[in-house]
């Protein structure tokens, strides 16, 4: 489940066609903050973000898998 999440986070592509690109994800919004140019403070932020909701979501998940089973 962890390994599908993160090869999925950060998958746009097929977000883009099945959404019909009316929906922003995460990963979007960050491509188009760079081609800005001017937007790299909300590029940082955003990014920062997304590492930090990878990172809480791989958390949980060991934490579930390695949990103490009662007797």
């Amino acid at each position: 489940m962890l390994f599908a999440f993160l090869l999925s986070y950060a998958e746009f592509v097929s977000a883009t066609y099945l959404g019909g690109g009316v929906f922003q994800t995460l990963p979007i919004l960050l491509t188009d903050l760079i081609r800005g140019g001017q937007q790299w403070p909300r590029a940082a932020v955003v990014s920062l973000l997304m590492m930090a909701a990878l990172l809480l979501t791989s958390l949980v998940a060991v934490a579930w898998a390695y949990r103490q089973k009662g007797n």
